[in-house]
């Protein structure tokens, strides 16, 4: 059991550190509850930190069904069978994602306090989030992310279901876990302090992170990592 996201982020950042030696990565944290993992992953590193934010496209006669997805980026995602399905137009679809984004677009702007966002294309991306109960929100990041060219997705998790490990390791460039516990039951119960995660505690950790905190080295041999890498 990990004490809480800090100490997660750190074993992780040391388990990252040895698996994937890098040159000039970017470290992207799934707010909320990723960015303090992924703070300790970025300043071990000594690489940039910036949210991303994946949100789901809905529509107003459907409030229960998700008909794609929004990311950072201004990137689109659609199912197209459900779009069929349910007969809506490209416009229909497009003002859903639009009204989605202008609140995903809100949020992100919050986070970064006015500064820029790390280039991403071309650049090792780490994918970080305080672990992967079904791996969906993972699978969504990483095909959303595709879209902005990096030269390859890393991601990194300190927990995760077998059967999630098991749907995005064909997705991602490598995938870096330190616990993946059978029988799973939920990531809340690998951590001993689980409270949700503020969106003022993000906006703080990302402020750190630009300002530069030294970096410190991470207890090494927590558990057995679970790495994969094609």
């Amino acid at each position: 059991m990990f004490l809480n996201r800090r100490e997660a982020g750190k074993l992780l950042a040391a388990r990252v550190a040895s698996q994937f030696p890098v040159s000039n990565p970017v470290v992207l944290g799934l707010p909320r509850g990723g960015v303090p993992v992924a703070y300790e992953v970025a300043r071990w590193l000594g690489a940039p930190l910036n949210p991303f934010l994946v949100r789901p496209v809905r529509i107003p006669r459907r409030r229960d069904l998700t008909i794609g997805f929004v990311a950072s980026g201004a990137i689109r995602i659609f199912d197209a069978d459900i779009l069929r399905r349910e007969r809506l137009s490209p416009s229909e679809a497009a003002l859903a994602a639009r009204l989605r984004e202008m609140g995903l677009i809100h949020q992100e702007l919050a986070y970064m306090g006015g500064a820029h966002p790390a280039a991403i294309q071309d650049r090792t991306v780490m994918l970080v989030n305080d672990g992967m109960s079904n791996g969906a929100t993972m699978q969504t990041a990483i095909t959303a992310l595709r879209e902005r060219r990096p030269a390859e997705i890393l991601v990194a998790v300190p927990v995760a279901s077998p059967a999630a490990l098991k749907r995005i390791r064909p997705l991602a460039d490598g995938v870096v876990c330190l616990w993946a516990p059978s029988p799973f039951d939920s990531i809340e119960l690998c951590y001993q302090y689980y409270a949700p995660t503020t969106d003022g505690e993000v906006r703080e950790l990302l402020a750190l992170s630009r300002d530069g905190a030294p970096g410190r080295r991470a207890p090494l041999g927590h558990e057995e990592a679970v790495f994969t890498t094609h």
